[in-house]
This record gives C-alpha cells, structure tokens and sequence, in this order.
C-alpha cells in the first residue's frame, strides 16, 4: 500500500452499563511510516480501540477508514475479507 491512512473521525464508543463513553469524538490518523504506542492503566480503552481500528468493533458514532473506504458493518463477509487482505494482529 503505498498511501497507507487509517483514520478515525469523530468516533465515540460506549458500553451499556457505564456512566461515561470509552471514547467520545476521537479523531486520529496514521499513515505510512507512522509507529504509534498504546498505552494506558487497565481498562482504559486500549483494546476497544484496537478493535474500532480493525473493524472487530463498531463505533457508537463516526468513522472509520482505511484508505478512503469506511467501514461497512452492514456486510460482515465483506469486512472479514477486507481485515483479511489488510490487517495483521500480533497480541
């Protein structure tokens, strides 16, 4: 890829049962050659937003993208091909 962006715009998490969002109007971009560290004290939202950037979890509100094509949650066969030609997962 040679114009790799990943992009979250305006994106915000929730989870039923907590009094405030994981995330609220977050927007973050990486691009080709970026190196990004994600840290945080336990529970902090680090693995929701690793999943919200590979398309395993859906935002409450806004977008995400990976090259210009935003998600489509609608059509899960798609999006599993999608993360299959384009992401890798070492955890």
């Amino acid at each position: 890829m040679n114009n790799f962006s990943l992009k979250l715009n305006n994106v915000s998490k929730t989870y039923e049962g907590l009094d405030a969002p994981i995330f609220s109007s977050l927007n973050l971009e990486i691009n080709k050659g970026t190196h990004i560290a994600v840290t945080g004290v336990s529970g902090s939202g680090k693995s929701t937003l690793l999943n919200l950037m590979a398309g395993l979890d859906r935002p409450a509100k806004g977008e995400v993208s990976l090259n210009g094509i935003s998600f489509d949650y609608s059509n899960q066969t798609e999006l599993s091909k999608f993360r299959n030609i384009h992401y890798g997962f070492i955890y």
